[in-house]
């Protein structure tokens, strides 16, 4: 039978690891993004499409929206290693977490 301390540290640890998989995958979905971003870029450019594009009046509206999702996703990521710090700071202040040997 676990402790209250093992049990709390337990809990702690799986939060992390699970924080720490939910900030690698954010980060992939990140990379993804950038990168889907510039093959469509390579593609316009590569292939003349940006008067096409611009003929549409989506060139600017594309431009706009990418830089707008991709700060979004840069500041949902700084923030979940804020969350990180903050669990990670929490489970060593935590009292519980302290053995009473």
């Amino acid at each position: 039978m676990k402790t209250q301390w093992e049990s709390s540290r337990a809990n702690y640890n799986l939060l992390l690891k699970s924080l720490d998989t939910l900030i690698e995958e954010t980060n992939n979905i990140l990379a993804h993004y950038q990168q889907a971003n510039v093959d469509f870029a390579y593609q316009l450019y590569g292939d003349d499409l940006i008067p096409l594009l611009k003929k549409v009046e989506c060139h600017e509206f594309y431009e706009a929206e990418f830089r707008r999702i991709h700060s979004q996703f840069q500041d949902h990521l700084q923030d979940l290693v804020v969350l990180r710090d903050k669990v990670h700071i929490m489970a060593i202040q935590d009292i519980v977490n302290y053995p009473l040997n």
